[in-house]
């Protein structure tokens, strides 16, 4: 099944978003929202991504890609991936997370420092028997004995550059190419 969203460099069909036309992001308002059913049932994630300032230790988290439904629900099925800050322990380093009712999951990369305007290729993977992958370039970082289960089905959109719908922590920079895959 395809489905074209709003942005002409978005299809859905096998998922692939920003073929041929990269995303750009102002780090203080832009995002794109990607509807509430694109992120269900996901298994993995992919994309290239250029920040447009270094980033380091001492940067504030700023989402990549991020589905949020907030709150402290027990029943929450968020799935984001961001760099991370001193304040969540994962300062710098790119985070691929997993909330599942109340319990975290999450993996980084083993680098904690991205420089302005390079490329960086980032895979997150839910393998059903694995656990979460994260490839950064190719290389996998870290996996972990945490969650295995794809993304369920919810009505919270998943969006590009913020966190999800409460429209914080926005990125700063480009992505390129993002594939999503079932």
């Amino acid at each position: 099944m395809k489905k074209i969203f709003t942005s002409n460099a978005l299809l859905v069909g096998n998922l692939v978003f920003g073929q041929n036309s990269t995303l750009n992001f102002d780090g203080t308002d832009d995002f794109v929202g990607l509807g509430s059913d694109v992120a269900n049932r996901i298994r993995s994630i992919e994309f290239w991504v250029s920040p447009n300032s270094t980033i380091n230790a001492t940067f504030s988290t700023q989402a990549l890609l991020y589905r949020w439904q907030g709150g402290t629900a027990t029943n929450q099925d968020n799935i984001g991936i961001y760099f991370g800050s001193s304040a969540l322990g994962d300062a710098g380093k790119i985070v691929f997370q997993r909330n599942l009712g109340s319990k975290v999951h999450k993996i980084t990369s083993d680098a904690n420092s991205w420089i302005a305007d390079t490329r960086y290729h980032v895979a997150d993977v839910i393998d059903p028997q694995n656990c979460m992958k994260i490839y950064i370039d190719g290389i996998k970082e870290q996996s972990t004995n945490g969650s295995t289960a794809i993304a369920a089905t919810t009505s919270t959109a998943l969006h590009i550059g913020s966190r999800g719908s409460i429209n914080i922590r926005h990125f700063d920079g480009a992505i390129d190419e993002l594939r999503l895959r079932k």
